[in-house]
């Protein structure tokens, strides 16, 4: 199970949204660009700390495992959100975009998912783990996730529909094609997801966790519509 979890969250989730916030938090919000030599370090600690999890935990070496898989999630759950809402703070283009408080929420949860995982693994009670997977999975992941989707589906809606019409008619600009307000209610509701999922794992309660089911189907209704909204533009005649 620790074999799983690091390799899923650490090795394949984490270094994906490290990878992607380097190209697209530049390209879509202006932010600082990472220097590539910091992105090749980061990389390259968290595959050998994995790697090296992975021949400890397979010669039951737990001692050592156990040394190397936080500093991979120091990495992914400490450095990396910092440095992203740093680089958000600090971005060029001064109006925020609703997507970027999905990006700031995503990396607020990063930071509470590390704490967490330590707590799953040297405390008794089975609420921790659930939590910390519910936290780095919808809260970390998801949100992210769910931001770049609105960022980017209006904008290749844009490009592919639009871009080849402009001089020819009058092309409404990408903000128009994903309303902004849509965008900051899709995070609200997430965001009550979230701690809706939090609140049940937490009771341990029957009504919480139904609750917590219908937010979960709230995320999707907002997220099906947002998508649909945007790909549902009529191009200019």
């Amino acid at each position: 199970m620790q074999l799983h979890l690091s390799l899923g969250l650490l090795g394949w989730v984490g270094t994906l949204l490290m990878a992607v916030s380097w190209k697209v938090l530049p390209m879509f919000y202006l932010s600082e660009a990472v220097d590539p030599r910091h992105a090749r370090a980061a990389l390259l600690l968290v595959g050998i700390r994995l790697g090296g999890s992975v021949l400890a935990l397979m010669a039951r070496l737990v001692s050592l495992q156990l040394t190397l898989t936080p500093l991979a999630g120091a990495v992914v759950w400490v450095a990396h959100p910092l440095s992203t809402l740093r680089a958000l703070s600090r971005r060029r283009r001064r109006r925020a975009h609703g997507s970027v408080w999905f990006w700031r929420a995503g990396m607020g949860f990063g930071l509470c998912a590390g704490p967490l995982a330590v707590a799953s693994l040297w405390l008794d009670s089975p609420v921790w783990p659930l939590l910390f997977g519910w936290v780095a999975i919808w809260g970390w992941a998801g949100m992210v996730i769910y931001g770049l989707l609105c960022r980017i589906v209006p904008f290749l809606v844009w490009f592919h529909r639009l871009s080849r019409l402009i001089g020819v008619v009058d092309v409404p600009p990408m903000r128009r094609i994903l309303a902004d307000r849509w965008v900051r209610q899709a995070l609200w509701v997430h965001l009550t997801s979230v701690v809706l999922g939090a609140g049940a794992i937490l009771s341990g309660t029957d009504l919480a966790a139904r609750v917590c089911g219908l937010g979960l189907v709230a995320v999707g209704l907002s997220l099906g519509a947002s998508l649909v909204t945007a790909l549902r533009l009529q191009v200019p005649a």
